[in-house]
């Protein structure tokens, strides 16, 4: 007569017949050295798992920073081109304008000199402001687009 097949209800290991088998002091020692093994490789899984998942939350967040970053630089560029285009159409415009006014000062109709001319003193006053103004915001783009690298500023809490 052939025995009926069990399932051991804790392990799920099949058992032909050796559920009334006493298990000896050495079977039950290995049986919980191997159950303690199993814990501890359990928990070791379980904190590497966690690990991981800080990790991945680090890496994600980190990810977002430097695209947002990356978004800022782009639009910074973008930005400081436009701004140097039109500053330079501005300044083209602008020396266009004061070479208009003096070739209109030069030029002397046929009834004689223009009614509209200016003085020396002004045409000199024109030029030299309309030099300094142009010097100063062509520098002042140079500045915006090469900027100096900045230092750190030391904590002055600390030698207080």
């Amino acid at each position: 007569m052939e025995q009926p097949e069990s399932v051991d209800e804790r392990s799920g290991i099949e058992t032909k017949g050796l559920k009334n088998r006493r298990k000896t002091p050495h079977e039950r020692d290995l049986e919980r050295n191997e159950l303690a093994r199993l814990v501890v490789e359990t928990e070791k899984m379980r904190l590497v798992n966690a690990k991981l998942v800080e990790d991945t939350r680090t890496i994600a967040h980190r990810n977002a920073i430097l695209e947002q970053e990356a978004s800022r630089l782009w639009w910074d560029k973008y930005l400081r081109i436009a701004a140097t285009l039109v500053i330079f159409q501005v300044v083209i415009f602008w020396l266009w304008s004061v070479l208009q006014v003096l070739r209109e000062q030069g030029i002397s109709s046929d009834t004689g000199p223009s009614p509209n001319r200016l003085g020396d003193s002004v045409l000199i006053a024109l030029l030299g402001t309309t030099t300094v103004n142009v010097l100063g915001l062509l520098f002042i783009v140079a500045r915006y687009l090469f900027p100096q690298p900045t230092k750190p500023r030391e904590d002055r809490t600390a030698t207080s």
